[in-house]
């Protein structure tokens, strides 16, 4: 298999929190989007308009190492 080198462009709305709201490359755009009128009118702190950005655009962290369960990504005991 040969590497292929995909070119991205990356878009963010540093007006509203720094959100990445584009990400194109290979004539396709990468991250969900939702066109609504109240997306321009949110200010940082205020609840998502859509559920689109970066966060939709790769795979969840898995539970494991997640900051609620820091336990679960601890060693386990060897029983002393």
């Amino acid at each position: 298999m040969n590497p292929t080198t995909l070119t991205l462009h990356m878009s963010v709305d540093l007006a509203h929190g720094g959100r990445w709201t584009s990400l194109r490359g290979g004539s396709r755009e990468w991250l969900w989007q939702r066109e609504d009128p109240r997306r321009h009118q949110v200010r940082p702190g205020d609840a998502f308009v859509d559920a689109g950005g970066l966060a939709h655009a790769r795979p969840p962290q898995p539970p494991s190492l997640s900051a609620e369960n820091p336990a679960a990504a601890s060693p386990p005991s060897n029983g002393h």
